[in-house]
């Protein structure tokens, strides 16, 4: 596992593996995320889905730190 963490060259690429993995989250809900997207202050993440359905998801602990 750790070898697999240590694949990724930068935080980009890290935070994208870490959103599908940890969130759930498709491909294209990660790359179409903005900044504001992610509301921090009330531990939630703003997702555009199929269909072009937005929701609330709650963050991982481990996507906040």
């Amino acid at each position: 596992m750790a070898r697999f963490w240590s694949s990724f060259r930068n935080a980009r690429d890290l935070a994208i593996v870490g959103l599908m993995l940890m969130q759930g989250l498709r491909s294209a809900e990660v790359m179409a995320l903005n900044r504001d997207d992610v509301l921090f202050s009330e531990g939630q993440l703003r997702v555009r889905g199929k269909g072009n359905k937005l929701r609330l998801l709650p963050l991982a602990p481990e996507t906040s730190n």
